[in-house]
């Protein structure tokens, strides 16, 4: 009984070896197999920058003011104040919209998964809050497309949002 199972032992390892043999040899890759295709690639998400009024993220928006203060256009008092108020998320005086989440919907926590999306400096708690203690400011001093845009993707989770 023992010499029939090691018979079948080495012949089955011949048949490995023999077939690693020929895929090497035939230049195929070892690790396929068949017509299975390879796993997709995943990829994380782009992060998403805070957004400045002119729709430029902060080191645009820094950017261009140190350009202005270069010119000669602001002086280094501007400069300083201007960069502050860039920094520290605050809109240029007088520009843009706002998006407001006035109401979180049936379905919460597929407005709090939107409002996460859309704003990922908040944290899961932070974004139910925001969520159940509405109204919510969840963009200000942004351009009217990027408003509605926002106010779109929070509507599409089934949140009511108002413009301002």
């Amino acid at each position: 009984m023992s010499t029939i199972i090691i018979s079948a032992i080495s012949g089955a390892l011949v048949m490995v070896v023999a077939l690693f043999l020929f895929r090497t040899r035939s230049g195929q890759d070892i690790n396929t197999v068949g017509d299975i295709p390879p796993p997709p690639q995943i990829t994380a998400p782009a992060p998403m920058t805070p957004i400045t009024a002119a729709g430029a993220s902060t080191a645009d928006e820094v950017e261009r003011l140190w350009k202005l203060h270069q010119d000669g256009a602001l002086t280094d008092t501007e400069f300083a104040e201007a960069k502050a108020r860039v920094l520290a998320g605050e809109p240029p005086a007088g520009a843009g919209r706002q998006v407001v989440l006035t109401d979180g919907g049936d379905n919460k926590i597929a407005a709090i998964k939107a409002l996460r999306e859309i704003r990922r400096d908040l944290g899961l708690k932070e974004a139910k809050d925001a969520v159940e203690g509405t109204p919510y400011l969840v963009a200000s001093g942004i351009a009217a497309d990027q408003a509605e845009a926002i106010a779109g993707f929070l509507r599409h989770a089934g949140a009511t949002v108002e413009l301002r």
